[in-house]
């Protein structure tokens, strides 16, 4: 409802709403239930950055909860030292994507991703979405050193093959937006994870 108000500039009780939905995270909260709302477009409300934050680390907080026990499955103990495991000892750098088709983060990301010193650093793709055949969605791929579908594969799934794939950073794109990759880093695939530019 939030996103598809923002979506047609509703704004008819606007204020209304946005006291109601404030009520209703800060209920959810209180009484540990799941959020279901866009973290991303809470944004666009005028909502204080410290409510907005504190929303965000609950609902992830339940996500890390969530998986704990299977967690434990990966086998996923990095409090070991560790050498590099790509290639002639080079760093496995990976970013988990929400599609290959053609954005502008995608224009983007590829001459980050060009730009990286192959001497030092193997560079990985993982797509959420199913491959997209075009032109410039195949130039995109091809500046990875491997690119992987994760299509709609399971959290717990995709975070397996990451983890078989020795990953040493695992670099999300996404944040808390539609397409995300939350649940999976919550799973701590690899011994670091960052953010970057979603």
């Amino acid at each position: 409802l939030l996103d598809i108000q923002l979506s047609l500039c509703r704004w008819e009780g606007h204020e209304r709403f946005v006291a109601d939905l404030s009520d209703s995270l800060k209920n959810c909260m209180d009484a540990q239930e799941p959020i279901g709302v866009d973290i991303f477009n809470l944004h666009a409300l005028p909502l204080s950055p410290q409510f907005t934050f504190e929303v965000a680390k609950y609902k992830t907080g339940m996500l890390s909860r969530s998986v704990v026990e299977k967690k434990a499955a990966l086998h996923a103990d990095f409090s070991i030292e560790r050498t590099a495991h790509g290639k002639n000892g080079r760093v496995r750098l990976a970013y988990l994507l929400p599609y290959d088709r053609h954005t502008s983060m995608n224009l983007l990301l590829r001459d980050v991703v060009e730009r990286h010193d192959r001497d030092r650093f193997e560079v990985v793709g993982y797509s959420l979405s199913a491959p997209d055949h075009s032109k410039s969605n195949r130039a995109f791929r091809e500046a990875f050193d491997e690119f992987t579908y994760l299509g709609d594969r399971p959290a717990e799934v995709a975070a397996r093959r990451i983890r078989i794939d020795n990953v040493d950073l695992l670099i999300d794109t996404m944040g808390h937006t539609v397409v995300n990759g939350l649940e999976i880093l919550a799973y701590q695939p690899a011994p670091i994870s960052a953010h970057y530019l979603g």
